[in-house]
């Protein structure tokens, strides 16, 4: 509805424009002064309309505002419900699968096509090569255990040796024949030189072909090699090659018995041929 006034004014010099009432909420009003010739105010026009179409305006705003609000809360839930099965859910599995190292757990994963399905394939793997690697291992020590075990029973001595930095022969370990053969136990000599164990190497030429056995791998054989073994002289038949990169294994037994039955037997032969 709109409402139309006209207001005449006095001609007077101090006349005073009122202003129009301030306008009901949805109302829109419009004023305008009409002037004469000379410029003074003879009356003024004001329109007062009621404008329904605002009032509705803002019920649909209202109403807008709310439906946007309700589809922003639905999208944030389907974002969440998104993200609950495709980032934490995978995330808690794995974390299962880890913290009780059981790959089983994976299986439902694996076959998804998403990131989360190629890393549930690749800690699968992890734990398959881990359990690969796991027996080998094992069947790695059985190997060498038995070896040991050979070693150990055989009835020749066997020395370890590893070539420091200082171009050294440091003792490293001895099998049971050794302490046997040697009348000695041969772990009181771990950490000391060739050289420290057996003094009457030293200006031979015996420690300097262990190092080339150990650097280049050429290997040491001799069948008289000279031992005083507390003051007893001994005969060693010897052997010493690489078993590693600067790491050799010697074996030796003791010959002095058939030495000096070889020496016998040349005596008795030479005093046959004498006479």
């Amino acid at each position: 509805m709109t409402v139309s006034n006209i207001n005449l004014l006095p001609a007077e010099k101090d006349t005073v424009i009122k202003q129009p009432k301030k306008a009901p909420k949805y109302n829109i009003v419009i004023s305008k002064m009409l002037y004469t010739w000379d410029n003074k105010p003879i009356a003024q026009i004001v329109s007062n309309s009621e404008q329904s179409f605002l009032q509705e305006s803002v019920k649909y705003s209202k109403i807008q505002m709310w439906e946007s609000i309700i589809f922003v809360l639905f999208i944030l839930s389907v974002i969440t419900l998104f993200l609950i099965r495709s980032v934490d859910k995978p995330i808690r599995i794995i974390s299962t699968c880890l913290e009780e190292s059981n790959p089983q757990v994976l299986e439902r994963l694996k076959v998804e096509t998403t990131e989360f399905g190629y890393i549930a394939v690749l800690i699968d793997q992890f734990f398959q090569q881990r359990e690969e690697l796991k027996q080998e291992v094992e069947e790695r020590t059985k190997a060498e255990q038995r070896a040991r075990d050979i070693i150990d029973k055989a009835p020749f001595g066997v020395h370890f040796y590893d070539l420091n930095s200082e171009n050294q022969l440091v003792f490293t370990g001895a099998n049971l024949a050794a302490d046997f053969i040697l009348a000695v136990d041969n772990q009181r000599f771990i950490g000391k030189t060739i050289e420290e164990i057996i003094p009457n190497f030293i200006g031979t030429e015996i420690p300097d072909a262990f190092r080339k056995a150990a650097k280049a791998g050429e290997r040491y054989d001799s069948d008289k090699v000279d031992f005083d073994n507390n003051g007893v002289h001994e005969i060693f038949e010897v052997h010493a090659f690489q078993i590693a990169p600067n790491s050799i294994a010697v074996f030796f037994r003791d010959i002095t018995k058939c030495k000096q039955a070889e020496e016998a037997m040349r005596a008795s032969e030479g005093k046959i041929t004498k006479s």
